[in-house]
């Protein structure tokens, strides 16, 4: 994080003022050529730690439910592409591991987070992006699968 000029700090510190500025800030960054780059600060700030990811939340009507999305889905969906695409092992295992450490996590009922968006993305999308640049992914890609599966059932 110590490399990034002050100005991307603070527009990093300010993704974590709201969920509208946190979309917001993620939609920026994919604008950007360097995007990639953010991956690390963005981590090291708390912008992929599992509890961010959310939960259901009541709906207008009483019963119903909504899932919000999860804005660090579709950046760690592009991250992952281009980890592949440059068959960049390092990137690759830290994508993983965002979606490892999303997928264990538990609250205090060691409940995992519902929320079948973000379940759909890594079972799809992420993980296949990361098998293209990488053989060796593909069990590792099948076992997150497996794991985001058997949390669902």
């Amino acid at each position: 994080m110590d490399n990034l000029p002050p100005k991307h700090r603070a527009f990093i510190e300010q993704m974590k003022s709201g969920e509208d500025f946190e979309l917001r800030g993620f939609q920026l960054l994919l604008e950007r050529s360097n995007f990639d780059a953010f991956f690390e600060a963005l981590q090291t700030h708390g912008l992929f730690d599992p509890e961010r990811n959310p939960g259901p939340v009541a709906g207008e009507k009483a019963g119903y439910y909504r899932l919000p999305y999860w804005p660090p889905l579709d950046y760690l969906e592009a991250v992952a592409k281009r980890a592949g695409e440059r068959a960049d092992g390092t990137q690759i295992d830290k994508v993983l591991n965002v979606v490892r450490s999303v997928s264990n996590w538990r609250d205090v009922n060691n409940k995992p987070r519902d929320n079948y968006t973000t379940w759909y993305k890594f079972a799809g999308d992420v993980p296949i992006s990361v098998e293209i640049g990488r053989s060796s992914a593909a069990g590792l890609d099948v076992m997150l699968r497996r794991s985001a599966v058997q949390e669902l059932v």
